[in-house]
């Protein structure tokens, strides 16, 4: 039964799935990764309604 993780059942015919994207990043120091960080959160912030 593939797709079930994340499905459920229900009277209604509305489907909905999850979709998830992983980008590897490699970052050579701390400095490295906060920036990685902060844009991934203003990444974040933009798709707020």
């Amino acid at each position: 039964m593939p797709g079930k993780l994340f499905s459920s059942t229900g009277a209604t015919a509305r489907r909905t799935e999850l979709l998830v994207l992983i980008t590897p990043r490699a970052v050579a120091n701390r400095g490295e990764a906060r920036a990685v960080t902060e844009e991934f959160l203003k990444k974040l912030k933009s798709l707020e309604p």
